[in-house]
């Protein structure tokens, strides 16, 4: 419409913006078109009904009931009359466009551009000044908006990665998750969950990898339910232990509601003996501290051991006490040997054996900056070495039917936690996608192909990271 054209490049010329508010059809016939625009600012807020929208900080709402108004009218056929119905506003005009959401929106060349740069990993700062010379007149966008489109591209955030072999020795040896994170081994700068098991005579193996984009609840729960998958939900762990990541500790009972959760001890030890160095202002006395009183505490056989335990350690540091019994104390079952002992973890009390996977697994990597196919292949490299050193160890023997079923199975063949497929239930959900609505039966058809075929997903890498910092260096709680 050559009228608004007209208006609207003159508006933005102006420093205001016009929208179209309604349109209707006129004349003998209703042949001809009638537009009424009014401007960007026009108009009351509208209500918001979103709870999180209406607590969001920082927010500024631009309308301000502005009364400009005109029309459009088309007179005859490609010939148009501009109305002014009301030719004031009532706010002051838009000094600078740049950056602003309005003069500075993108047209469809410009998002092709912007996805273009995305995929191929370029600088937002880049992506700001090469729009900026394909259009200098225009006015140049923020980096918010150039980020705010960079979210929407199909980019991978989450990947699990699991040995053939390590999911059959999993299904042997499901007894006892070791579940630690680490960082500084890739390209894009996201951490990578390590998940360990171990096998009757104590040698670890890797169970699978999970890089995730955030250490959070959500990202931590993608990973256990990718890691339950392998158990087909036949079987749970008896133990899952981790360190004191919140995000972890939330997302376990949601995934395995049948297994106990034990916090690493070392990182309990870690934490007292920080806050001892507080109260204290020694390090001598923070280690003698959590080395012999704390230690006695935690070791106690029974608990009138540990009530004595306990007892002398408030006695002589009561400050140390206060802290214990307020952050510990209340999850005493977790750490406790009195009370960890009526749980079957096979003396698994600490993350300790993956943080050695760690180590190895970042000499084999040799670099930090991987991209996700070659730390697949250094991954398949290390596991299969791993397997070959754990079928050696297993070939000794063990002959003591009252022992633990975990300690006399010495060969795993994955077969425990896998029940044999039922056919006729196979036959019958095929039957029900047969007779299902068209559209539903493609969605499904789409569903059982990616989970058969991933390797054929149309998704980018993720952004690279050029300045990896590890772990947040803070103090973590349970």
């Amino acid at each position: 419409m050559e009228g608004f054209t007209w208006a609207f490049e003159t508006g933005l010329k102006l420093g205001f913006g016009i929208k179209r508010a309604s349109n209707k059809r006129v004349g003998r016939h209703k042949s001809l078109k009638q537009d009424y625009f009014v401007c960007r600012m026009g108009g009351r807020c509208p209500v918001n009904n979103d709870a999180d929208a209406l607590m969001r900080a920082n927010t500024v709402i631009a309308w301000c009931n502005c009364k400009f108004q005109m029309k459009v009218v088309e007179i005859q056929e490609n010939k148009w009359k501009l109305v002014m119905l009301f030719g004031f506003h009532n706010h002051g005009l838009t000094l600078y466009c740049d950056g602003d959401r309005y003069f500075a929106k993108f047209d469809e060349e410009e998002l092709s551009y912007i996805d273009a740069q995305v995929r191929a990993h370029v600088r937002l700062a880049i992506i700001s000044g090469g729009l900026h010379q394909r259009n200098p007149e225009k006015s140049r966008p923020n980096r918010r908006q150039i980020y705010n489109r960079s979210q929407k591209t199909e980019e991978l955030t989450h990947v699990f990665m699991a040995h053939p072999e390590a999911v059959k020795m999993f299904r042997s040896y499901y007894y006892v998750v070791l579940i630690d994170s680490t960082y500084k081994t890739n390209l894009y700068g996201l951490p990578l969950v390590e998940m360990v098991g171990v096998t009757p005579v104590g040698k670890t193996f890797v169970i699978a990898y999970a890089l995730v984009t955030h250490e959070s609840e959500d990202g931590f729960r993608w990973g256990l339910q990718q890691l339950k998958a392998l158990l087909n939900g036949a079987v749970q762990p008896n133990v899952i232990v981790t360190d004191c990541e919140q995000g972890l500790l939330n997302a376990i009972p949601t995934v395995f509601p049948d297994s106990s959760h034990l916090p690493c001890l070392w990182h309990i030890y870690s934490n007292v003996e920080t806050r001892e160095l507080h109260i204290t202002g020694q390090d001598s006395w923070a280690k003698f501290i959590t080395c012999n009183l704390f230690k006695a505490v935690v070791e106690a056989e029974t608990r009138d051991e540990f009530d004595v335990a306990w007892a002398n350690l408030a006695r002589q540091w009561p400050g140390v006490a206060v802290y214990i019994e307020g952050q510990w104390i209340p999850h005493v079952e977790k750490w406790a040997k009195y009370r960890t002992n009526k749980i079957t973890h096979f003396e698994n009390t600490s993350t300790s054996q993956v943080e050695s996977a760690h180590a190895n697994l970042k000499k084999w990597l040799n670099s930090a900056k991987l991209a996700i196919d070659s730390i697949w292949i250094r991954f398949h490299s290390l596991l299969e070495m791993q397997y070959v050193e754990i079928r050696h160890l297993n070939g000794s023997r063990v002959s003591f039917d009252v022992l633990h079923v975990f300690w006399r199975k010495l060969e795993y063949d994955g077969s425990e936690a896998m029940p044999a497929c039922d056919d006729d239930r196979l036959e019958e959900l095929f039957d029900e996608i047969r007779n299902a609505d068209p559209s539903m039966r493609s969605s499904m058809f789409d569903a059982l192909y990616s989970q058969i075929h991933p390797d054929e997903e149309d998704v980018y890498e993720p952004r690279v990271n050029e300045n990896p910092r590890g772990r947040p260096k803070t103090l973590r709680q349970i």
